[in-house]
């Protein structure tokens, strides 16, 4: 049963105004497990509007205050799926280099610059939600050599004595599977990536007891600080440049996060956080892990046996 002006046609979803709900579920919903995967704008009718079947967009977005395209749109969004053409979003916002590509920066989500561009790009090149140093990390790493070579000497990842770890630290920056001490990799990959976009390291490499930074890092002792656990991620936290993430298996960890694997009470391991695995239904089902002692990405399973601590990484 339809009728003429009942159907709204947005990007991503088909809205029915008849039964005052969408036809399908939000494609975002892995993201925002507190909202209903049908809901309009948030249930935000209000302040805002329904950013073509994905979101809620608020009306004091910079967006709204751009007067060609509301002249030509009647607000930004103000008709259903008004097909924004790239040019249109070079109007509107900025750009930013992150890893070698270029983001349209429009605040909490970073959409790439692809050819042939709709109004919020194909999913699949989508960044959404991602902080630009979690970007930065990982592209950096994606362009690593994979091992180094045969005749190399690498450092044995029980080995913790100053020399060692800043060999580590080189080798983190030259090949993926660089082994040596995994927090000491975590380290270097992370200031790196807060160099590269902020010009300034994020914590503080100083080998030294006397050092937070450290000592959180290592988690060689039981401490009372509330950041105890969480490896390099801990460290970070504590300066105010990260978020602890209360249940990584709820779909909140973001590209480059820093991981710390616990295989028992003792046994900890430093990685940093890649994607989610989905089923069929969209539910998570494992994640993928950068590591610095195998080939590829490690992955760990929901329901798995190891407890893994984990921060958010925040832009400065």
């Amino acid at each position: 049963m339809g009728g003429l002006g009942q159907h709204l046609n947005y990007t991503y979803r088909n809205y029915d105004s008849w039964t005052i709900r969408f036809g399908a579920v939000d494609p975002l919903a892995a993201k925002y497990p507190h909202n209903s995967t049908y809901t309009f704008s948030e249930n935000r009718v209000i302040d805002g509007i329904e950013l073509e079947g994905l979101e809620y967009l608020a009306v004091n977005h910079q967006a709204f205050q751009n007067k060609t395209l509301s002249d030509k749109f009647g607000g930004i969004f103000g008709r259903s799926n008004p097909q924004l053409l790239k040019a249109d979003y070079d109007k509107i916002y900025a750009k930013v280099t992150i890893g070698g590509q270029q983001y349209y920066d429009i605040g909490k989500h970073l959409y790439y610059d692809a050819s042939n561009l709709s109004d919020a790009g194909e999913r699949h090149q989508q960044a959404t939600e991602e902080t630009k140093v979690g970007i930065q990390l990982v592209s950096n790493y994606n362009k690593l050599h994979t091992d180094p070579p045969s005749d190399y000497e690498t450092i044995n990842y029980s080995f913790s004595d100053k020399e060692s770890v800043e060999q580590t630290r080189a080798d983190a920056l030259k090949f993926k599977n660089c082994k040596g001490v995994c927090w000491a990799v975590s380290q270097a990959r992370l200031n790196q990536a807060y160099v590269d976009i902020f010009g300034e390291n994020a914590i503080d490499l100083s080998y030294s007891n006397k050092n937070i930074d450290h000592v959180l890092s290592v988690t060689s002792k039981r401490l009372s600080n509330p950041f105890y656990r969480y490896g390099v991620g801990g460290a970070l936290a504590n300066r105010g440049l990260g978020t602890m993430v209360d249940d990584p298996w709820d779909g909140s960890l973001q590209l480059g996060a820093m991981v710390q694997v616990w295989l028992g009470e003792t046994a900890g391991h430093s990685q940093i956080f890649l994607s989610y695995d989905y089923d069929e239904n969209g539910k998570i089902k494992g994640m993928n892990l950068i590591d610095n002692l195998i080939n590829n990405n490690n992955y760990y399973s929901v329901g798995t046996s190891e407890d893994i601590k984990a921060v958010n990484l925040k832009d400065k």
